[in-house]
Formats: structure tokens, sequence, C-alpha cells
């Protein structure tokens, strides 16, 4: 993982307020030697206390086609937060084939958040998927609390001539 760092707390900021902030950065780096290197773009942040979220589906579990996947999480410390639950699935590893479903509600007052009756997402082809989740509440005090989690993993094939497309490289 590349990170860059000042050498100072010249960039060092604390934040006033809660909620989504944009970071929009422009201009160049050098190195020790001199060489110039561009640097921008836009970065959201999301402040706020932290929302821990306990997924109903181990994340990164690798499914098998005809598969469902349980929209459902624990948020810890236990609040009514809203969440927001967003499945992707890649057919065959073809982005033109993408199914997105969105899921969301409100936790009951003990954290506690499960898809309407009648959600089932079914795993339906193999190739890929990537699940995002989010839960924001604000207390009585308006202290924002918030959680975020995103993963992703493959789908099998019932079949050894699965035509699965690998993504990524080593290290």
């Amino acid at each position: 993982l590349y990170q860059l760092r000042a050498a100072g707390d010249a960039f060092a900021y604390a934040f006033t307020q809660y909620g989504l902030h944009a970071i929009v950065i422009e201009g160049q780096v050098k190195d020790v030697y001199g060489n110039a290197y561009p640097i921008y773009g836009t970065y959201e942040v999301m402040v706020a206390r932290v929302l821990d979220l306990d997924p109903a589906q181990l994340p990164t579990m690798p499914y098998v086609q005809g598969d469902a996947f349980a929209p459902g999480l624990h948020v810890y410390p236990p609040v009514p937060a809203e969440v927001t639950m967003q499945v992707m699935q890649v057919p065959f590893s073809d982005l033109g084939a993408t199914n997105v479903v969105t899921v969301g509600g409100q936790a009951n007052r003990f954290g506690y958040f499960q898809s309407p009756p009648g959600t089932i997402l079914t795993m339906a082809a193999p190739g890929e998927f990537r699940v995002d989740i989010g839960a924001t509440y604000e207390d009585p005090d308006g202290t924002l609390w918030a959680g975020y989690m995103t993963w992703g993993n493959v789908i099998e094939g019932t079949d050894a001539a699965s035509r699965i497309v690998a993504h990524g490289r080593r290290g």
C-alpha cells in the first residue's frame, strides 16, 4: 500500500463538523532526487463516530451459482441506523451484464437490520460480485455515527467449464 506523507504538520487538519467532506488535491510531489510527479483527485471523507457493522454474510466468502445472499446486519453500538446494502453481480466477468440490487431500511433499536420479507438475492450466474454496505445514525445531541464496508469475491459455476475471468495482480 503506497502512502504519501508530509515531513511535518503542514497538512494536518482537524474537522470541526460531522458529515461528508470532499478533499480536492491538485499539484505535484517531488521525490528525493527532484523528480516531479503529478498528483490530483477528489476524495470523499465521512467525519463521524464509528459504527461497527457485522453483516449476516461472512465477508469475502465465495458463492456457488444458485446460492442466496442474505442482506442483513447488526450495528454496534446498537442504534436504529439507516442502512443501505448494494450487491453488484457481474455474470461471467462481463461488465456489460452487471446486475445491481440495492436494499435499504432502518435497523431496529437493538441495531438489527434484515431486508424486507420476500427479498431474495440469488447468485444467478458464475462470475464476480461486490457488496457495499453503509449505515448512518444521528443521535439526539447531533452526533453523527457512520460505518461502511466493501468486499467482493467470485461466484463459482456449477459445471467444470466455468467461464470466470480473474482480475487483479499478485502482491
